[in-house]
Order: structure tokens, then sequence, then C-alpha cells
């Protein structure tokens, strides 16, 4: 999406997304929020998959850090369509249209022709979006039991599964960067990796009809498309 040096502040822009173990039968869903390393850095608590994801996000611990805690006051660089450096205030997350019209959540637009600035942002956006789409991936051929289907019915115990599942992916991941050659993309290692087990927050207001909210929401796309545009004429990214 763009330089990694130019968001180092961002904590590496985390990706946002929806596992279910299953599509035919009654599912467990996580909310997962993975970096560009394929690093789970975090998951909800389990929910039924009949649930969507506007639900869940609204009692994401980790999602609920980035708009109330301490990471909603990291200040960020980026450029206008002219190329003069700005500033904006909060974190966020990339993911897909089916989130709430927060500033924390940023989804591609939708319907927009590739030869506008905000179709080649958005198309640039999808792409670094599919990191965690190939997190899932790995999970599923690493652990039958994600990819064939849960046979508990206990809800705590599919997430102690998950959970476990999750700690021992990132364990491997680190086994693989020790060794001198590396098979993920991206900048090193961050030395403080973890996965984040909070249990379910209070349900989180929507705010997706607050004018005030989804209006500060579409000035960030705006701002981060002309930072991209900027960087793309000037062959930065």
């Amino acid at each position: 999406m763009f330089h990694q040096h130019q968001f180092k502040s961002m904590f590496h822009s985390l990706t946002c997304c929806i596992f279910f173990h299953s599509s035919s039968f009654p599912s467990v869903a996580f909310e997962v929020v993975t970096d560009h390393e394929r690093r789970i850095r975090g998951r909800s608590s389990g929910q039924f998959g009949t649930r969507n994801d506007r639900h869940i996000v609204k009692t994401d611990n980790n999602v609920q850090v980035l708009r109330v805690g301490w990471y909603s006051n990291v200040v960020w660089q980026y450029f206008d369509k002219h190329g003069t450096a700005k500033s904006d205030t909060g974190v966020y997350y990339i993911c897909d249209n089916g989130y709430c019209r927060w500033r924390v959540t940023i989804p591609p637009y939708k319907h927009q022709s590739f030869s506008t600035p905000e179709g080649e942002w958005s198309d640039n956006l999808e792409g670094v979006r599919k990191d965690v789409e190939c997190c899932f991936g790995i999970l599923k051929k690493r652990w039958r039991i994600l990819d064939h289907g849960l046979k508990f019915r206990n809800l705590r115990i599919c997430e102690k599964i998950f959970t476990t599942c999750c700690i021992l992916h990132n364990m491997m991941l680190d086994e693989v960067e020790a060794r001198p050659y590396r098979v993920n993309r991206g900048n090193a290692p961050h030395p403080a990796d973890g996965v984040w087990i909070e249990g379910p927050s209070d349900m989180m207001e929507e705010g997706m009809y607050d004018r005030a909210e989804s209006t500060m929401w579409g000035r960030r796309r705006r701002i981060l498309v002309d930072h991209f545009s900027f960087l793309k004429q000037n062959r930065r990214v």
C-alpha cells in the first residue's frame, strides 16, 4: 500500500478479517489481526458463524484499543496531492467493506474504475490485504482440525484450540525467521510479537450513522488516496 518506512507508527497497517471454520455446518467465527509477515497479532473471542463482520467488530478488544486506547493518539505523516507533508492522529486497520464506517477500519472503494486515483489505491489496498487470506490458508493447511471442522460443541474449547493453533503458527514463523533465508515478505520481525487473547469487550457503539464519525472516515480514505497518488507519481511506490 505504501512504503513501510512512511508508516512505521501505524504498526505496519495491521489487517483485519474474519475466519470461519466451516461453511456447510454450524460454524465458529473469529476476527483475526495479522501483520504483513503473516504473524497473528490478535484474535477476537469466538462468535457464532451467523454473526456478520459488523457485529463481531463491535465486540473485539483489538479494535477497541485503536478507538479509545493509546493508539488513538499516535501521530503519523502523509503527503497530500501537492506533496505537502501533513499529519493525522490515530492508527487504523485495513479491512473489507463489511465493517463499520470507523476511522480505525479502512476498506477499499467499491465500484471505482482502476483508471481513477480511488481505483488504483483500492486495487493496491486489496493486494496488501491478501496477506491475511494467505495466513488463513497456511493455518488450514498446517492444522487439519481447522480445515475439516471442529468436533467440539463447547465454544470455549473451540477458542482454546484456535488460539493454540495461532500460537504454534507464530512459533513456527520464529523458527523460519531464525534461519539464514526468509520465505515471508516484509521487514524484519518485531521483537514484541505475540497473541492477544482478551475476552469479549462490551458492545461498542457502531457510529455508522453518526455524521461526524462517517465524515472523518471518508476524509481518512481521501488523504490515503492522495498520499498514494503522490508517491506513485514520484516513483516512490
